[in-house]
């Protein structure tokens, strides 16, 4: 589930100030307010993108082999996905090939029983899927993973990026505007304090309930 849309987070942002009144659409904005909010936006983005294990960027999918079919396709990883995947089947990691190179694996004699390999590919909701080869064993459990890559935001009303974490978008954009304007209430504190929130939240581990600093 992505972002709500920039119209909307920007609209937060205006809000919270209590400088603006709220917009109709971020093109063209009064000073160039919804511009300079979406840049504060992308600047957030790219700090998330730095923690390369940011876990509302992570989605995986389970499926159940029949020594038969070939494709699988997730349900939760988008085929926009631009980072490595990783494709398991029971105990044994698949190695990613080209198609090229998979079509010629598949007109040769089967592999040995433990190799696999796969490629990804796109369905036709517009999910990742998978072609392995060869035929997961019937019962066999397949399982892709992957860490999406956030997109940024675009001056354009509908634009989305792949965290859905809102308040964490909105309290980063605060921050920074009030960097801009040269004053300190608090925003970034806020920031950080809901980032790691978030992570001690997503990973219940105790070993990251104890050591959330060395997240940031």
């Amino acid at each position: 589930m992505p972002s709500d849309n920039a119209l909307n987070l920007v609209n937060r942002v205006l809000r919270t100030t209590g400088d603006y009144q709220p917009l109709s659409t971020v093109v063209n904005s009064p000073a160039g307010i919804a511009e300079r909010i979406i840049d504060y936006l992308n600047l957030v983005v790219e700090d998330l993108d730095r923690k390369i294990d940011w876990p509302v960027l992570y989605s995986s999918f389970i499926g159940t082999g029949d020594g038969a079919m070939t494709v699988f396709m997730s349900s939760g990883i988008p085929s926009s996905v631009n980072s490595a995947i990783s494709c398991t089947i029971d105990r044994h990691v698949a190695t990613e090939i080209s198609r090229k190179a998979l079509l010629e694996k598949r007109a040769q004699f089967p592999t040995a029983h433990g190799e696999y390999y796969f490629y990804r590919m796109a369905g036709v909701n517009n999910e990742l899927g998978v072609d392995i080869y060869p035929a997961p064993a019937n019962g066999s459990q397949v399982i892709v993973a992957s860490t999406q890559r956030p997109t940024r935001f675009t001056v354009d009303d509908n634009s989305t990026t792949e965290i859905a974490a809102d308040d964490l978008l909105v309290l980063g954009a605060l921050g920074h505007l009030d960097a801009y304007d040269g004053v300190e209430r608090g925003y970034f504190q806020l920031y950080e304090a809901e980032k790691n929130r978030m992570w001690t939240y997503m990973n219940s581990n105790s070993q990251y309930r104890v050591e959330p600093e060395s997240y940031r």
